[in-house]
């Protein structure tokens, strides 16, 4: 597995208003300690700007739903994947407010693990595992300035040692009526793909 699988940096401008969605969720946020995480926001949701909706109409994409996780300082979501079985779809990651986190990619290194299926607080689907079945290859700190393209099908897990909790309002984007594996989104998003130091 190289690089290239896990994430890519992307140039598109913020599309949604980050006031607008802080004081909406902080009514729902009850501790600003825990973790906290919803998923509310669908189809040509006007939380997203019009430019962006077009942006994405020229792609034959769309948002099919968007999440958000808000993660507490010193805190951090465990290794997972985001489905099972496994498949490589991609999410577009927006992080903003910590100045010191990572998202981290691994591989499982018990290949005869037993796979429990756990639900988020959003109801969804995902298979957890410990950090001893883990062997970390990859992290990045995503700027807040370059969204990232992130790859969900594979073990991840987000770190927050800021004494800032981190945003993260994680967007699912569907091509042509259908989840998009990372590979096709190399070249859906090709021409917003960037390279930062």
């Amino acid at each position: 597995m190289t690089k290239a699988n896990f994430y890519r940096n992307l140039k598109i401008d913020t599309p949604f208003d980050k006031e607008i969605l802080i004081k909406d969720l902080s009514k729902e946020i009850l501790s600003p300690d825990r973790i906290f995480m919803c998923k509310r926001w669908g189809y040509r949701d006007p939380i997203f700007s019009n430019p962006f909706h077009q942006l994405l109409d020229n792609l034959s994409c769309y948002v099919a739903n968007a999440e958000i996780f808000y993660i507490p300082s010193n805190k951090q979501l465990e290794w997972h994947i985001d489905m099972y079985p496994p498949m490589d779809f991609v999410k577009i990651n927006f992080v903003w407010n910590s100045d010191n986190h990572s998202m981290m990619w691994g591989k499982c290194i018990n290949e005869d693990k037993k796979i429990s299926i756990s639900l988020t607080q959003m109801d969804t689907e995902y298979v957890k595992y410990e950090d001893k079945e883990i062997k970390p290859l990859e992290s990045v700190k995503i700027s807040e300035k370059f969204p990232a393209l992130v790859n969900v099908g594979i073990p991840h897990k987000v770190v927050n040692i800021s004494p800032l909790p981190r945003w993260c309002f994680s967007i699912v984007p569907h091509h042509n009526n259908k989840r998009i594996l990372f590979d096709d989104a190399l070249k859906i998003f090709k021409n917003y793909i960037v390279t930062i130091d």
